[in-house]
């Protein structure tokens, strides 16, 4: 593979940097483009026999990590400045500027980035009392250089050999080298993803400049460096390890602010959380030690006001497990627990979350009757239908626990074929997605999700237990095409459930994967059969509509 780079020198209000046209070229293949932004003296490590670590310390454009590695613990190094180990690794250049938008810094206000910086502010400026006594603060310090590691770790992207900027732009998602293992961190957040590494998103946009960004918000900068074998990736952000998937939700509130609702009236919002163990927090795992004083939610209290990874309410949700029972006697999840709280979080779960448009979609009538205390039973079926459960389904990866999964097929169709598919809709306008040349490879998956068929015989006549029940299934497809003439360029990746496009797919969680469309699903044999039909005759018995509602949906 050959990469030539031909510079425009321009003068910002900060410091003088390049706009490239990066033409990145390979055996078979023609040539794609990308407009990025190069810090100029951050070139010369281009071809260099330091470590990665060495870089770090040296370059001005990463004071700011190296800042943050000053109080990471020997694990950090020990992955940095390892001359054997080929990386690839997103190095984040100073974020401490005016240049970034105010949507980009919002979301890295948000995550514990912003904490971790609190946290080392403490200690390079401490005062009499801002820790109890030498052991107070030897905890604190453990539990920053933890958490520093582990969001390190986020940073490289896993594979046998580096990964170029044309390999990563052949991903809708790649893993990283953060995963929950063996030891106290698993005793306290569980087997998260069954296991596998985190997952970094990886979106491609060509207006209004052609960019790489990861986790929507880090774009990169400046691709490719040759650090003694390993590529180093220059990027805009530092990238924040993600929350459970309910704490991602409420991060996309407005635009998801009828599901987020639709989960906390249901009850249902604690499947989606992390299956925290409080007790190992309160005497393994937290940084205040055992101390008699300190309770579980107190814990979860300080954790979350250091580095924002615990919420108080993902406890609580801990302790309504004991009290909740998982599903109702049809099989559905169980609508609360005791004093109306979540049931427990899952590891590993699927949700195709409904925005804001696809509840404006649904008939009046029909939305009146889900909101209203008649209709909340129903509207935990619906939610159910979205969701995969025992189910990590990436458009690049694809784990499941259930032995009901089943692979489908794997196929080409034309592009012609696919611009005239139903699942060429694209969100909430009219506007198309990037139109593909040539061919497209599409990937068929069939999975159950957390909903029982609604006319299942019933569990109380004996003959059928839960274990046996069968779920409604949705089919999920995914779409692989080139978007440049000839088949060339970056691969665009789209994914639709049930002939419903996603609009925003591949969104990393800390136990599973988000999806976002703009409808509802609509299971096999809509209108007459499924949720909606089921949902219909409920809402007629109680006045709303005719029991047609199912056929108005849009």
């Amino acid at each position: 593979m050959a990469i030539d780079i031909v510079s425009l020198g321009v003068l910002n209000s900060h410091k003088e940097v390049n706009l490239a046209f990066i033409r990145v070229s390979r055996p078979g293949m023609d040539i794609c483009f990308f407009l990025l932004e190069l810090p100029s003296t951050f070139s010369h490590t281009q071809t260099c026999v330091l470590t990665i670590w060495e870089v770090i310390q040296e370059n001005e454009y990463l004071t700011d990590l190296k800042k943050v590695l000053k109080y990471s613990g020997p694990g950090a190094r020990k992955l940095l400045d390892d001359k054997e180990k080929k990386l690839t690794f997103l190095a984040p250049v100073n974020w401490h500027h005016d240049r970034h938008k105010d949507e980009e810094m919002n979301w890295f206000k948000l995550g514990q980035w912003n904490n971790i910086e609190k946290t080392i502010n403490m200690f390079e400026n401490e005062q009499p009392s801002t820790f109890e006594d030498d052991k107070d603060k030897e905890r604190k310090r453990k539990w920053l250089a933890f958490i520093i590691d582990a969001t390190l770790r986020y940073h490289v992207i896993e594979g046998k050999e580096p990964l170029n900027t044309w390999h990563i732009t052949q991903n809708s998602s790649v893993a990283t080298d953060l995963t929950i293992g063996k030891g106290k961190a698993r005793d306290v957040l569980g087997n998260l993803m069954d296991g596998f590494p985190y997952r970094l998103r990886v979106g491609k946009s060509l207006l209004p400049r052609p960019s790489l960004y990861f986790n929507f918000y880090s774009r990169l900068v400046y691709p490719d460096v040759n650090v003694g074998g390993s590529l180093v990736h220059a990027v805009s952000l530092p990238l924040l390890i993600p929350p459970s998937a309910m704490q991602t939700l409420y991060f996309s509130v407005p635009e998801l602010a009828g599901t987020v609702s639709a989960l906390q009236k249901t009850h249902t919002d604690g499947y989606f959380r992390l299956p925290i163990n409080h007790s190992a927090i309160d005497h393994e795992y937290s940084p205040f030690g055992r101390s008699a004083h300190c309770s579980p939610m107190e814990a979860a209290e300080r954790l979350e006001h250091m580095f924002g990874q615990v919420s108080v309410d993902e406890i609580e949700a801990l302790d309504a497990q004991r009290h909740t029972h998982h599903r109702d006697e049809d099989g559905s999840p169980h609508h609360g627990g005791r004093k109306g709280h979540s049931a427990p979080g899952q590891p590993d779960v699927t949700l195709f979350a409904p925005d804001n448009l696809a509840w404006y979609r649904l008939p009046p009538l029909l939305r009146i009757f889900l909101w209203s205390p008649y209709g909340s039973k129903v509207l935990g079926k619906v939610l159910a239908l979205h969701s995969l459960p025992k189910t990590i389904f990436y458009a690049d990866f694809v784990h499941t626990r259930d032995d009901k999964f089943q692979f489908q097929s794997k196929e080409t169709i034309s592009a012609h074929d696919l611009v005239n598919s139903p699942e060429w809709l694209w969100g909430p306008t009219s506007e198309q997605p990037s139109v593909p040349f040539g061919d497209a490879e599409v990937t068929r998956y069939t999975f159950n999700t957390a909903l029982p068929k609604i006319h299942h015989k019933d569990p109380k006549e004996g003959g059928i237990t839960l274990d046996k029940m069968e779920f409604e299934t949705v089919d999920v497809a995914v779409y692989r095409y080139k978007i440049l003439p000839g088949g060339r360029g970056p691969l665009q990746t789209r994914v639709s459930v049930q002939g419903v496009p996603v609009v925003f797919q591949d969104i990393a969680v800390a136990n599973g994967a988000l999806h976002v469309i703009s409808r509802f699903i609509k299971p096999k044999g809509h209108p007459h059969k499924g949720i909606w039909a089921y949902a219909s005759e409920e809402a007629s018995k109680f006045g709303f509509g005719d029991g047609d509602l199912a056929a108005q949906m849009l």
